[in-house]
Parts: C-alpha cells; structure tokens; sequence
C-alpha cells in the first residue's frame, strides 16, 4: 500500500546531529577553525581561565602597557556565549562561501590584515575621542569579538568595490543599495551593544581598503603572490584536509602534486621506502645468485675429482686403456691376420 505524502511544513526543520557532523566536516579549513576556536575559547577558556583579559583589545592596554600583541591577538577574543553563537553562524553562513570562493590562505589573509587595521585605527580613533570621552581609556573599554569584526571589515571593503547600481537583499525583508549597506550595519551593530570606536573604525578601514586610498595599496596583495606563497613557504598548509587553494581549487590531502618539484612529505617517505626495499631485494638475488654458481662449481669439482679417483684404480673386468705401441697392419694379409689374432683372443677371453 502506498504511504499519503506527508504535506510540507511552512517552518524550517531543525538540522539532526548527522547533517551538522556531516556540514562541519565539509567547512575548509580557515572557517572550521574559527567554528572551532569559538566554542572552546567562548565557552571554556573565558569563563574558566579568562583568556579575554590576555588577549581582547584595549587602547588602554596596548599605549600605557606596551602590550601590543593585542593588535593581532583581539582575533581570538569571543565575547560571551552569544558571540560564540554568532561566530559560528558567520564562519557557516559568510566565511565558509568566501574561503571556498577565494581560497583558504585569502580568507586567512584578509581576517589578519583586517583585525591589524582595525585595530591601529581604533587607537588612533580612541586619542582623538579622549577628550571628550576618557572612558576609551579605561580597562573595560574592550574591543568587539574579532572574528565578527574582521568579516564586518571585510564585508565594508567588499561593498565599496560594488558598482554603485548594485542592490543587497536584507534578512529582515527589503533591498538596500550596496554603498548603503555599511552604514545601515553600522547603525545596528551599534544599536546591539558595539565598540563604537571600533565600529567607526572598521567602516573607515574597510572603505579605504576597497578603494586603494589612504596608502591602502601595499595591503592589497595579489593573487599571484599568495599563489607563490603556498607552493613554497607555506606549501605545509596544502595537507591540511579541504584546503582552497588560491585559484578555488580544493586540494585533497595525499593526491597534492606540485609542478615547482616540491612533494609532500608522505609521498616523498613513501618513495625512499620503495627505494630501500627494492635495493634490498636486488642485493639478496645478487647474494643468492652467487651463492647457487659456488655450490654448483663445488659439485662439480667434487665429481671430477671422484671420477680421477675411479679412473686411477680401475676394476679387474674393466678393459685396458693403455695405448698399444705395435705397428698398425698395412697389407691385406697383414690386416687379416690381425683380425684372427683378435677374434681367437675374443674367443679366448669368453670362454
């Protein structure tokens, strides 16, 4: 009997354990790490050990202190459990389509270069506002998640390379021109409890970026350079499992051959093996070639002597070997009598 087709729900089904294994093994590598790295440093590392006091950004910290590590650190700052969650979605829903679009060592890249940035241009933000907000110096004046903040600056510098015609869809209903996008985002991020030194900031960073002004060139590094850059440096990173390369290629994780000449390290452990083994076979069928041809040239140098041995002490009924000194017959009645003297010795020796 055939089963009624079940009628489709309006509300979208919550995704079970399997597909959410099955969609996070998929991510490449850059937006696994971020999925990865915002559970364990939201979830464990800040409420336990708090890692956000050693490497959130902080005006304070880093002009007065001298701890400038925090420019490039604040990238693993997760401001609490609904930043873990947001960090997740982003990595999912933005960071895994623009890694697969543009490569892995791209997004890595552009997360980097975009927190760096953001990060100098907020204190120098931060000493302007200082006079009439001192706050921006204070020890809670911390910096926003970073991996939300470099996509947000990475989404600001994308938007200003757009035409001026082009239209993005809004989630909650709606388009908004592209060259609008950035402010309308600021304004909510802003709404939702931002940085706003940091929100400015990244709106600065992001359109001078995505322009190429304000001596912005030297951070837009090229295709070809970071092409360069994972087949010889950081060609280590090409084993790692879904890795994108520049060109949106995904590389697998053994078949990885390279035209500069450079092999991964399994390939390269696989074939010195292969190496060994085979010179060890040739030299034990060279040792057991030899080995056969002195036992052979033994056995039958024994037989030879054996066979002198019995030739010099020959049996009574053997006949002799000597070499008869007469004169051989020349004429027939010399030949016939030599015929009957052998035939009567025949005789003889029968009987």
């Amino acid at each position: 009997p055939t089963r009624p087709l079940a009628r489709a729900s309006p509300f979208p089904t919550a995704m079970s354990l399997d597909d959410a294994h099955a969609a996070f093994v998929e991510l490449p590598p850059c937006s696994k790490s971020i999925v990865v790295g915002a559970i364990v440093v939201g979830l464990i590392l800040n409420p336990i050990f708090g890692l956000d006091d050693l490497v959130a950004f902080c005006p304070l910290d880093v002009l007065r202190r001298g701890q400038f590590h925090r420019l490039l650190t604040s990238a693993l700052h997760v401001d609490g459990p609904i930043a873990t969650v947001a960090c997740c979605v982003v990595a999912v829903r933005i960071i895994a389509p623009w890694e697969r679009h543009r490569g892995t060592l791209r997004a890595a890249f552009d997360g980097a270069a975009a927190t760096l940035f953001v990060n100098v241009a907020s204190i120098a933000f931060a000493v302007l506002a200082a006079p009439f907000a001192p706050n921006v110096f204070k020890p809670n004046f911390l910096g926003d998640s970073g991996a939300l903040v470099a996509t947000f600056t990475v989404f600001v510098r994308e938007t200003t390379r757009a035409p001026a015609n082009v239209d993005a869809a809004a989630h909650f209903g709606g388009t908004i021109s592209a060259k609008r996008a950035p402010t309308a985002a600021a304004v909510v991020l802003i709404l939702f409890g931002w940085n706003v030194v940091q929100v400015l900031a990244a709106v600065c960073v992001g359109t001078a970026w995505g322009s190429g002004r304000a001596g912005a060139e030297w951070a837009m590094v090229t295709d070809g350079y970071l092409a360069e850059a994972e087949n010889a440096s950081l060609a280590f990173a090409s084993r790692i499992p879904g890795y994108v390369a520049v060109n949106g290629q995904t590389l697998p994780v053994t078949t990885r051959e390279r035209e500069s000449g450079v092999g991964t390290s399994s390939s390269s452990s696989s074939s010195f093996v292969a190496r060994a083994m085979d010179a060890v076979s040739r030299a034990f069928g060279e040792t057991r070639g030899r080995f056969a041809s002195a036992s052979s040239r033994r056995r039958s140098s024994d037989d030879a002597s054996a066979s002198t041995a019995a030739g010099d002490a020959p049996a009574d009924d053997a006949p002799a070997t000597t070499n008869d000194q007469r004169s051989k017959p020349v004429t027939r009645e010399e030949r016939a009598a030599a015929f009957a003297a052998a035939f009567e010795r025949r005789h003889d020796r029968e009987d």
